[in-house]
């Protein structure tokens, strides 16, 4: 872990910095909005397996139970690859990154 810098002494790191720091909130947000999409489907999920073991139990095929089951399914890995594309798009480490980098080597290039 590299020890934190003084804003005084570089100045310029502020904004890249800042700028990653929005991004850490927008990407816990969105996790929290998926934590919810993702509790509600679950909630779907046990309630039409909870269905279907019952009318299976029965002797009859939940075939309504099965296909909503189904779309569940697909709505959860809907949800997950969105949410993946979305927090991959926030890429303010690597400006962040490439100005603490230009730093690090104007520091080794006056010693």
């Amino acid at each position: 872990m590299t020890a934190d810098v003084s804003l005084e002494q570089f100045v310029h790191l502020k904004q890249p910095a800042s700028d990653y720091l929005s991004q850490g909130y927008q990407i816990s947000h969105q996790l929290t909005d998926l934590i919810a999409a993702l509790k509600d489907l679950l909630s779907l999920i046990q309630e039409y397996t909870k269905s279907s073991h019952n009318l299976l139990d029965k002797g009859h095929i939940p075939v309504k139970d099965l296909e909503d089951l189904n779309l569940c399914q697909t709505q959860g890995i809907k949800h997950l690859r969105q949410a993946a594309e979305d927090i991959e798009a926030f890429n303010g480490f690597e400006s962040y990154s490439k100005a603490f980098e230009k730093l690090e080597k104007e520091e080794i290039a006056h010693v």
